[in-house]
């Protein structure tokens, strides 16, 4: 009816839902400002970890338009949007598990599942890309092999996802903040590296590899510090 403004619009009418939450929020619960000062190493990485994920997700389309063109811009984000259908379910999880995990109530068991569904989800993202592509978006057949790398994606998210979720709920957003720096690095190394000797398959291999590093990461992470 109004064009993009409606767009706009609606992503904010769609925070609306929130507001009977906080209300209750706070008639349940007193505001204690001490909790700030006691909380605040956990506030500034928290926050920290936010800004992170922004310049994460625009990073690479300052990158890559200059390296590869804008075309090729476009297409990688078609893969990152079908990809991002893919994240629905750890995504989901997550929402779920962290105040559990943050209240110490075991969620182990629906971690597995996620990531046992995660490798059937990826595997389906592999084979039904060169089905839709094709019907959905000819002109981008081209994206097929971008889709099909990202969809591994989902695997190694998973599982880092699950070690976030564990982290947070013990407040130790400090070695999440950290893999996620490794995990940025890795994804920025092989955009340079990668990017410009196979394109855009290259640059889906580094994100792919920027989630197995940052997975390796909370391994060693949980090895070092809960053996």
């Amino acid at each position: 009816i109004i064009g993009p403004n409606g767009i706009i619009l609606g992503i904010g009418i769609s925070f609306l839902y929130l507001i009977p939450i906080i209300i209750k929020g706070f008639k349940d619960q007193k505001l204690d400002f001490s909790v700030l000062k006691q909380k605040r190493g956990f506030m500034i990485n928290s926050y920290s970890m936010n800004i992170e994920k922004i310049f994460t997700g625009q990073i690479d389309k300052i990158i890559i338009a200059p390296l590869l063109g804008f075309t090729a811009l476009g297409n990688f984000h078609l893969g990152l949007q079908f990809m991002g259908l893919l994240l629905i379910l750890p995504g989901i999880v997550y929402t779920y598990t962290l105040p559990r995990d943050a209240s110490g109530i075991t969620t182990k068991k629906i971690k597995i599942i996620t990531i046992l569904a995660s490798v059937g989800i990826a595997i389906l993202g592999i084979v039904i890309a060169p089905i839709i592509l094709p019907v959905f978006y000819p002109q981008f057949e081209e994206v097929t092999e971008v889709i099909q790398i990202l969809s591994l994606y989902i695997i190694p998210n998973s599982i880092s996802t699950a070690f976030t979720s564990h982290y947070l709920g013990k407040e130790k957003s400090k070695i999440v903040i950290i893999g996620q720096s490794i995990s940025v690095a890795v994804y920025l190394l092989g955009i340079f590296t990668l990017g410009e000797i196979y394109g855009l398959n290259g640059i889906a291999i580094s994100f792919v590899l920027s989630g197995v590093v940052l997975t390796s990461y909370y391994f060693i992470m949980k090895k070092i510090r809960f053996r």
